[in-house]
């Protein structure tokens, strides 16, 4: 087998080390593995939004003293080298700019959804799901994601490469790569994180975030797991009991600085509680159209829409005299998150005044936890926390789309009229907890472990026992000219 390792996150240790980690495994195989390097190729991309030539050098070094760190000889080849004259002469003649974000969307070229995932690194890139589409920064991500997809083309249609890995797939030039591999029959297999810092998830041909591939995946884990089902459902209990307590797997905790069952100030049990937790917007606003909801334009829209509907009812429910137990009261647990708590989408909801609604800013000490087990009701759109909630015996309802829809984790509703009967229902069931219990094992036994990569954080690690960095020489190097650029200032 010939494989090709397609990687331009070197700066991202995580993900580099991944790589190394397949190329070691297929090496000790007897495979053959090309390591396909970017050689400042990409106008911009997700860890060097601005093209700087210093951290282009860095990252490229850091490649370069990994594949050192293998077992066998690997074959190296700079991205910029497979492009024809008339791949650049397409790729100069792209949009540099564009209207609006839905003219973004539609954007494809040569039948590939270039402009979604040009869309998918600004978003990431900005924090901030309210992109301008006419920013700069999104044509050099178009011109990144074409990049990619027109260089893998020409790399595959040599028919030497029997199988390709990239890195997660959403973003510009990786989402390139994938499609490219997807028309030209070649198996892509998209790398990312697994259930844990010690482990590494793989999707054929896919993205880790599409939804009706999830939901089957969440199925195959529980059905063909060879463990008996008491022991599938102690591992997913101990998932779902590990978050309130910041196990999170592969990523931050957001529940640090939160007092333990911490309420809002002002909270009574003796009216109808709805609990809407929202999610980092930026992560799932740009994935694709399996994303877009059928109720609300966006996460956040349906977040003002949900909110201004229970305060009219709320204050009809009070005029009319009904009883207390059945008046309404929304509290909106912004997610905390920091890298998305200066959003304008944020500033703008912790800056809501309705009555019967409640708004807990991003750092607040609210424990998210105490606020689920304290509610009558859950919504989301789609965040973890729609599953989490009927795992611990609450009614969940999804606004949106998520990771689980379809799978019956939750309530959804198929209309706005028909969510918001849900939302003030005193007698809503709680969903399927099998369902969840199903997705919660396929989160905690997500991944294959490493066998020569050790993270020591989220952020970094050692591949057989070295660090991934460039060398002393080279860092000097980057000292230098880091100075030299900032005195030429």
């Amino acid at each position: 087998m010939h494989v090709a390792i397609i990687g331009s996150y070197g700066l991202w240790d995580l993900h580099y080390a991944t790589e190394l980690e397949l190329a070691e495994k297929h090496l000790l195989a007897g495979d053959e593995v090309s390591w396909i390097l970017c050689d400042a190729a990409f106008d911009s991309c997700d860890t060097n939004e601005h093209h700087d030539l210093n951290m282009c050098k860095e990252c490229r070094w850091k490649v370069l003293a990994g594949i050192k760190l293998l077992s066998g000889e690997v074959d190296r080849a700079d991205m910029s080298a497979m492009l024809t004259d008339e791949d650049r002469a397409r790729i100069d003649a792209l949009p540099s700019r564009f209207d609006s974000v839905d003219d973004l969307k539609a954007f494809e070229f040569d039948g590939h959804d270039a402009g979604w995932g040009a869309l998918s690194s600004a978003i990431w890139l900005a924090r901030d799901a309210n992109l301008d589409a006419a920013n700069p920064l999104v044509g050099k991500l178009l011109r990144a994601g074409v990049t990619g997809y027109l260089a893998t083309k020409r790399l595959l249609a040599t028919g030497a490469i029997d199988r390709v890995y990239a890195f997660n797939g959403r973003m510009a030039p990786m989402r390139g790569i994938l499609r490219a591999s997807i028309e030209l029959n070649v198996p892509c297999f998209i790398h990312e994180r697994g259930q844990d810092l010690d482990h590494y998830a793989l999707f054929e041909n896919s993205m880790p975030h599409e939804i009706a591939k999830t939901v089957q995946w969440v199925l195959n884990d529980w059905e063909s797991s060879e463990l008996p089902e008491p022991e599938r459902r102690r591992i997913a209990t101990e998932w779902f009991e590990g978050r309130p307590k910041g196990k999170m797997g592969s990523w931050f905790s957001f529940v640090e600085g939160q007092t333990a069952e911490g309420l809002p100030p002002g909270w009574t049990s003796n009216r109808h509680n709805i609990a809407l937790f929202t999610t980092t917007e930026f992560e799932f606003a740009s994935i694709g159209k399996e994303w877009q909801g059928h109720l609300f334009e966006t996460p956040e829209t349906g977040t003002f829409a949900i909110a201004e509907a229970i305060s009219s009812m709320a204050q009809a429910a009070v005029e009319a005299g009904a009883a207390v137990k059945s008046i309404p009261h929304l509290t909106i647990r912004i997610h905390p998150n920091p890298q998305g708590a200066k959003s304008p989408n944020v500033l703008a909801m912790l800056a809501m005044n309705l009555p019967h609604v409640t708004v807990v800013a991003p750092d607040s000490e609210v424990s998210t936890y105490g606020l689920m087990q304290e509610a009558d009701v859950v919504v989301t759109a789609g965040s973890t926390a729609g599953a989490e909630a009927t795992f611990w015996n609450k009614p969940s309802v999804l606004s949106g789309r998520g990771l689980y829809t379809g799978l019956g984790v939750a309530h959804e509703p198929q209309s706005i009229p028909e969510l918001m009967e849900m939302l003030v229902d005193t007698g809503l069931p709680v969903a399927d907890r099998d369902a969840a219990l199903k997705y919660g094992f396929h989160q905690a036994t997500r991944g294959t472990p490493y066998e020569f990569f050790r993270s020591e954080s989220i952020h970094s690690g050692k591949f057989k026992g070295k660090a991934l960095r460039a060398t002393a020489l080279q860092r000097r190097i980057l000292r230098l000219r880091a100075r030299m650029a900032i005195r030429r200032r």
